[in-house]
């Protein structure tokens, strides 16, 4: 009978040894999950803060193009104008310009 009891209660220490190795190895699991998730909600902020940027130099570029487009339209007309004038300057001059 007492072998029996020793039997069981090696048995039992073994079992709770292993179940706190099992609850260390969970707890360990839990803390790299918190960690991964921390690192990840980081990187989506700096994606964020770069995907505005980017949104915003677009919005800026395509400004600027559309203000070079019109120096450009500008430009052809001063252009046209002037051609005008030295091709043709009676009308001009007698117009007063």
């Amino acid at each position: 009978m007492e072998k029996k009891c020793d039997g069981t209660s090696a048995s039992l220490n073994v079992m709770m040894k292993e179940n706190d190795r099992l609850q260390q190895a969970r707890v360990e699991g839990i803390k790299k999950m918190q960690i991964v998730n921390a690192c990840n909600k980081t990187l989506q902020q700096k994606l964020e803060f770069q995907r505005n940027e980017f949104e915003q130099k677009i919005k800026e570029l395509k400004k600027q193009v559309a203000q070079h487009d019109l120096e450009q339209k500008n430009l052809i007309l001063q252009r046209e104008e002037t051609a005008c004038r030295t091709t043709d300057p009676i009308i001009y001059t007698s117009a007063g310009l």
